[in-house]
């Protein structure tokens, strides 16, 4: 991180001025204080209010007054009136900036993201009044892609044979990276504009979904720790109330607003209770169970319901477009919604993000999260290529189709090398050297990932019909 003054004229200028300076700052240094100067920001106030608003006895806050006149920060306008000076502001604006871009500011947020990640309430202990459980036993599959692994096991319950790596592979989410302009940050529902092409493609193992979708969070003011809002909570009643309606009918809700945000398959419900199986089971003291009032349905709320069964088949045809899909998600940057990239060429906007934004430290956790996604996405990559190429075996698609899935299996071991520099346990903020680090292995990355492009578009034009 740059600076403006060398550490031997800092010194100097410490040193020399070091009764005035230390008087200074000692003002502001009480918590106290730097809240009576807040309060002032929007204007002049009696000092009946400050006593009010600080909670301070009479005694206390003349002490605390009298420091903040005598470093010129406020003053008094009239009898018991105060106002902040240019000096109070500057100091307020000068050290908030310093926070704000500080090692400690950037260790608070990544431990409030982590806490976020792993969310605590409580339930009621009231009596059961309803209860259902969906019959077929709908269980999440082993996946960090939570959208392929609530979709596979709610599919499996409703009797499909479809595998995380075929819903990965098949549709292109697998292929899929979309990364978040000028910042390490996650975002399933917010990050890109292929869920009704996901949606679509379900049909093919074996059910048509209908999807419920709310361009807005939940909460909308994004305070997870707050009761939310009279607004907020008739929307959390009637979501809650379209999940009921299909566990009734014994099928179960894909829900994006499981506590990270995530994925999850809701398969039941106890009072205003979620009953559900996630990526990271929650505790068996809550019985995988969340109140309906505590979604963190982060950029938009989102519902995947099962209408009814087909009996459409992959076919050969098929199989091609998935490629042709694939080549597709990979190459485009236009694909996400405003403010991320997607495609290969977002590995730049990782690199350098990586590289050259300042204070990303704060978002440790999301990169590590987002490594193990994009990890085990390109793993389902490598198992559906090998399966396409073993299909069509003697065709002149299989080989390339095999060199793509080789070029994907390098891109998986980078992806492993990241997941052992960036664990997803919190671990102080990114590093400079982790980060230097990181960032060049996401160049071997992105030459793999072209690499696999370029054979996955050699397989489409020497496709062969079987």
């Amino acid at each position: 991180m740059s600076r403006r003054s060398s550490p031997s004229k800092i010194q100097d200028k410490v040193l020399s001025s070091l009764d005035g300076f230390s008087e200074l700052m000692n003002s502001v240094g009480n918590k106290k204080r730097i809240y009576i100067l807040a309060l002032l920001l929007d204007g002049p106030k009696l000092l009946s209010i400050i006593e009010e608003k600080t909670e301070l006895g009479k005694t206390a806050l003349a002490h605390h007054i009298n420091l903040l006149l005598n470093a010129n920060l406020i003053k008094r306008i009239s009898r018991g009136e105060y106002e902040i000076t240019d000096d109070g502001v500057e100091i307020l604006r000068n050290n908030l900036n310093l926070y704000m871009s500080s090692g400690l500011r950037a260790q608070e947020k990544a431990k409030q993201l982590q806490e976020r990640f792993y969310y605590a309430y409580s339930l009621s202990s009231e009596r059961i009044q309803e209860e259902k459980v969906v019959t077929n036993d709908p269980t999440y599959q082993d996946h960090s892609i939570t959208y392929i692994g609530a979709v596979t096991g709610a599919l499996q319950s409703l009797g499909s044979k479809v595998t995380t790596d075929d819903l990965a592979g098949f549709t292109g989410y697998g292929f899929l990276l979309s990364i978040a302009k000028e910042r390490l940050w996650l975002g399933s529902p917010t990050g890109h504009t292929l869920w009704s092409t996901f949606a679509s493609l379900i049909r093919k193992f074996g059910w048509k979904v209908k999807s419920y979708i709310e361009e807005e969070s939940l909460p909308s003011d994004h305070e997870h720790n707050q009761p939310l809002s009279i607004r907020d909570d008739l929307r959390a009643l009637k979501i809650f109330d379209k999940i009921k309606k299909e566990i009734d009918k014994d099928k179960p809700v894909v829900l994006w607003g499981i506590p990270v945000p995530e994925f999850c398959i809701v398969r039941g419900y106890r009072n205003n209770n979620y009953i559900v199986s996630t990526y990271a089971d929650l505790s068996e003291e809550l019985q995988n169970q969340f109140p309906y009032d505590k979604l963190d349905s982060d950029g938009s709320v989102h519902l995947i319901m099962f209408d009814k069964a087909t009996s459409e088949d992959i076919s050969d045809k098929d199989y091609k477009e998935s490629i042709e899909r694939a080549i597709y998600i990979a190459e485009n940057k236009n694909l996400g919604r405003e403010g991320y990239i997607t495609g290969v060429s977002a590995y730049d906007e990782w690199i350098n993000i990586l590289e050259e934004i300042e204070d990303e430290g704060t978002e440790y956790f999301a990169n590590a999260y987002m490594i193990d996604s994009y990890f085990q996405g390109r793993r389902s990559v490598v198992n559906y290529l090998e399966k396409v190429s073993k299909k069509f075996s003697g065709f002149a698609q299989s080989i390339p189709l095999q060199k793509a899935a080789d070029e994907y299996k390098i891109v998986v071991e980078n992806y492993e090398k990241l997941t052992n520099i960036f664990p997803k346990t919190y671990d102080g903020i990114l590093k400079e050297e982790l980060c230097e680090k990181g960032a060049s292995i996401l160049r071997t990355l992105k030459e793999h990932e072209e690499e696999a492009i370029y054979f996955l578009k050699r397989a489409k034009q020497n496709w062969k019909k079987k």
